[in-house]
């Protein structure tokens, strides 16, 4: 599922940001002044748009608690990576069943 153009990320330094692989690649480039515009004591606009508009709300609340690039990186891979085991595991326990079903065990 795709987000409309009026709901893209426009960075202050002028990246538009249209997905979660497009913030990650921001966020394995970005400058330390064009993040704090965005992350900062009072706000985190990646939060916000990840949480509201990319509609990952567990993604959301990782990054809503850091201040880093490297931080936030690590927070996308961790995501990412746990979303994987549950579709390992979820396609594991689906050929199990269907073994069992079909006497395939």
């Amino acid at each position: 599922m795709g987000i409309s153009k009026h709901e893209y990320f426009y960075a202050s330094n002028g990246t538009v940001l249209k997905n979660k692989d497009d913030l990650l690649k921001f966020f394995k480039s970005v400058d330390e002044k064009t993040l704090h515009s965005h992350v900062n004591s009072e706000k985190n606009d990646f939060a916000n748009w990840t949480t509201h508009v990319l509609k990952n709300e567990t993604l959301g609340k990782k990054l809503k608690k850091l201040h880093s690039s490297t931080e936030m990186i690590a927070a996308m891979e961790e995501v990412h990576k746990r979303k994987e085991r549950r579709r390992t595991d979820k396609k594991s326990i689906i050929q199990q069943l269907i073994g069992a079903i079909t006497g395939d065990d």
